[in-house]
């Protein structure tokens, strides 16, 4: 082991849990130790999708109840400080920019799941495993969109989030009374503005 010995988190997300019914999915699948308390790999994994005999990435079977990386860590810090990660971050990234972004300066993508994997290869990292059997739900494809309302419509009835908001278009969910509000108070000036046009112009056609 070299340099700093650093201990992170992550929450597990269980993959059955956060596939698409409408097509595949990228995720960090994880290996884990024995206990199954910690992660010993984390292998970025593309074209996940849903088969009757379960989750299959380009024909591979793999585990439905494998912890998955859904982007969601936790790095140490000390109250009020950025956490030093973020210095392992910004170097790693310079060595992306040269190294990777050259051969697909359109595509490539700088993924935290691989950047963790590789430093947990490299012995200095420690992350455990925050299980979770939430499941995950967004819109990968325009056909999630009516699951992904009708999920923060039960969220919000079954209290989940009890000051939980949709706005008129179903766009956009807020999570207070407060932010409803004043999404609301913005809504009233800009349907006022709409109709002060609307009378303006109708009476320079008079």
């Amino acid at each position: 082991m070299t340099g700093l010995y650093w201990n992170i988190s992550m929450a597990g997300f269980i993959l059955k849990n956060t596939l698409s019914d409408n097509g595949g999915v990228t995720r960090g699948v994880c290996k884990v130790n024995q206990g199954h308390t910690h992660i010993t790999d984390v292998i970025e994994t593309s074209n996940i999708v849903k088969t009757p005999d379960g989750p299959e990435a380009d024909g591979v079977k793999l585990d439905p109840d494998s912890y998955v990386s859904m982007n969601m860590w936790g790095f140490p810090a000390k109250p009020g400080q950025t956490p030093p990660f973020m210095n392992v971050l910004e170097d790693n990234f310079i060595t992306f920019f040269k190294e990777t972004v050259p051969s697909n300066p359109l595509k490539a993508e700088y993924l935290l799941p691989i950047l963790i994997g590789g430093l947990l290869r490299k012995g200095d990292y420690s992350v455990k495993v925050l299980p979770t059997n939430d499941k995950w739900f967004g819109v990968t494809y325009a056909e999630d969109k009516e699951a992904v309302i009708a999920s923060f419509k039960e969220l919000i009835e079954n209290g989940t989030f009890p000051q939980g908001h949709l706005d008129k278009q179903q766009k956009c969910f807020m999570l207070t009374d407060t932010a409803y509000a004043q999404y609301q108070e913005v809504d009233r000036q800009r349907q006022q503005y709409i109709a002060d046009n609307k009378a303006q112009e109708q009476i320079k056609q008079q």
